[in-house]
């Protein structure tokens, strides 16, 4: 049996070296992002890991002969209800059979799913039921804790909250942030605190007063930076009001593509701006930011924003991305990690979620008495080695 050391929180320990199935069926966005840099640092902590992806994953990021790309592809939209419905039910119950399948016939230890997800999963879960009986330990990242997008009657979802967690024996959150599982916490589940680790940020292409300059930002304009999928949680609306009554040299900076469907569409903040009497003091790129250009948008602010509303409590990448570049950041949300770690490593200032006059309040204490950020003790205590050895620690006490 191949045994290696693994050093987590400052202890060493000799583990057995698993044989780890990473299934992430997210093509983009912060959960992609996210399964990326733990994919690498799980290997880079001895593991054997396999990841399990869709044909329509960015593969070259994963430059390593320890990808699959069996999932099927992610069904497309259909305009009838009923469609989209059986089409999400056939999706999730065949990235099921894969999984199970994959590793059955690799001999893996363990299971890792990317992301919780517990929608129709009364249609799926008994596959992975099937498969953790006959020994699979299987581990999912919870990055949403507590479900409180409701689809569905009340019942269904509490039902499809349990089932999703019924062949799950290890559960991985960001805080202390009390995990709805519809219901009691069952016997069978651990839950474990794991960091989520920095992302690396690219060298801008350019000197950081030609970007500015580019958006037409001066050296003595103190810019705001909202990045990321443009969404309403976001509060984007919220900042615009509070712009007529910050200096004038204050600037607004939005890089990035557009939400569902069902969220406002990012031309309308444009329009929302242009009443409120300061289009002239925002600039705006509405598309998907690729990772060759983020140090450029980073390079142009001096602040980012993450006013979210009270119903995020999750972990957020851009947090993450911020600490990286050393920008401090204007932060509201409901209790959860992004609570914590700004409030715990004085990352900025956290204000009250949801508030115009709390956001007009916090922007101008940032402005005029900026913290004092421990991003030394916040990389040393957050690091993708840490999350990935907590993992693999908690994995093999199982063997």
């Amino acid at each position: 049996m191949e045994k290696s050391w693994l050093t987590v929180g400052g202890q060493s320990y000799l583990l057995k070296k698993m044989r780890l199935l990473y299934l992430c069926d997210a093509d983009s966005g912060g959960i992609a992002e996210y399964a990326i840099r733990q994919f690498y640092a799980l290997r880079d902590a001895g593991a054997d890991v396999t990841f399990l992806c869709r044909p329509t994953f960015d593969l070259q990021r994963m430059e390593t002969p320890g990808v699959v790309a069996d999932l099927p592809a992610a069904p497309t939209r259909h305009p009838s209800s009923l469609q989209r419905f059986i089409r999400r039910v056939c999706d999730a119950r065949s990235v099921s059979l894969i999984a199970a399948d994959v590793a059955a016939k690799g001999g893996y230890d363990a299971l890792l799913i990317a992301c919780y997800a517990e929608y129709l999963s009364p249609f799926w879960a008994q596959i992975l039921k099937n498969a953790a009986r006959k020994g699979l330990l299987i581990g999912s990242i919870a990055h949403d804790p507590v479900r409180d997008f409701v689809l569905g009657p009340l019942w269904w979802h509490r039902l499809s909250i349990r089932h999703a967690y019924s062949f799950v024996s290890h559960v991985f959150v960001h805080d202390m942030t009390t995990i709805d599982f519809g219901g009691p916490k069952p016997e069978h589940i651990k839950v474990h605190i794991i960091p989520h680790g920095p992302y690396e940020v690219t060298q801008p292409n350019q000197e950081r007063r030609v970007i500015r300059s580019r958006f037409g930002f001066t050296d003595a304009d103190t810019v705001f930076l909202s990045f990321g999928q443009i969404r309403d949680g976001k509060n984007l609306d919220r900042i615009l009001r509070a712009m007529p009554s910050l200096p004038e040299n204050v600037k607004l900076l939005v890089a990035g593509s557009g939400g569902a469907a069902s969220q406002r569409p990012p031309e309308a903040y444009v329009q929302m701006a242009q009443e409120l009497g300061v289009a002239a003091r925002c600039a705006w790129d509405f598309r998907y930011i690729p990772n060759a250009e983020t140090g450029d948008f980073l390079a142009a602010a001096d602040y980012l924003l993450l006013t979210y509303s009270a119903r995020f409590r999750s972990a957020s990448g851009v947090l993450n991305t911020a600490v990286a570049s050393l920008k401090s950041v204007l932060a509201s949300s409901g209790d959860g990690p992004l609570k914590t770690a700004v409030e715990s490593y004085h990352l900025g200032i956290f204000v009250p979620p949801d508030d115009d006059a709390a956001i007009l309040d916090g922007a101008l204490r940032l402005i005029t008495s900026p913290p004092e950020p421990e991003w030394e003790r916040y990389m040393r205590e957050n690091s993708w080695q840490e999350n990935a050895g907590r993992i693999l620690q908690a994995f093999t006490t199982n063997h």
